[in-house]
């Protein structure tokens, strides 16, 4: 509700009448992605956009964090899990490679180009939907970084889809672990997790869901 409230504020603040910042709050925190304008978000003003790449960033998050900060009144609680931090540096690194891209190849002003790429990035790893240009006339590397973003998602314990970032560090970590195995064949190596050791069931599960998805993709791309 107080994520809300001041997703709401914000919108009010940055130019929509009331009726629109409360549609757009609800949506957006909740990465639904839907819009009372045929435009999207380009019906709107550049202040709103900023507004919408924050409250997304922040519904890509895992909900029980904010809990687990506010309870504890200390916001670096969330900095704390790896899961965040991962997604946050995907974010940000992603965001600087398509803005230089749209500065060098497009032509963009370099804030322009960081509001524009901060938004479709967030919108399209959060699996909100919200719309800010085509950014598929962008060229190749933008679209073909769009397209693992959509399926990577955000952070377990939010309302985005995709494969969720912990599974890709927990892949990680177990390709790690085996390579040591295949230098140090007689090592005990302790895979872990938010400094937490990471048991088999964890892994086979993020190992079978990973299969599962990319097979249901394929499925569908040849029906």
């Amino acid at each position: 509700m107080v994520l809300t409230g001041l997703c709401l504020l914000g919108y009010l603040i940055t130019g929509m009448t009331l009726f629109e910042a409360i549609n757009h709050a609800f949506t957006t925190l909740s990465t639904g992605g839907y819009s009372t304008s045929d435009g999207s978000m380009n019906h709107f003003s550049n202040g709103a956009h900023w507004v919408g790449t924050l409250f997304m960033f922040l519904g890509g998050l895992p909900f029980l964090l904010f809990v687990g900060a506010l309870r504890k009144r200390n916001p670096a609680t969330l900095l704390q899990d790896a899961q965040v931090r991962g997604f946050s540096y995907l974010f940000i690194a992603s965001s600087l490679v398509v803005a230089a891209w749209l500065v060098i190849h497009n032509d963009y002003r370099i804030i322009d180009a960081l509001r524009v790429s901060m938004f479709n990035i967030v919108s399209v790893v959060t699996t909100t939907g919200f719309g800010l240009e085509d950014f598929t006339a962008w060229g190749a590397l933008p679209t073909t970084l769009f397209a693992f973003l959509m399926m990577a998602g955000a952070c377990s314990g939010s309302t985005s889809g995709g494969i969720k970032i912990f599974r890709f560090q927990i892949a990680i970590t177990l390709l790690n672990k085996q390579m040591m195995k295949l230098i140090h064949p007689s090592g005990v190596f302790v895979q872990r997790y938010n400094q937490r050791p990471v048991n088999d069931d964890i892994v086979r599960s993020v190992v079978a869901f990973g299969l599962m998805f990319f097979i249901t993709i394929m499925r569908l791309r040849v029906a």
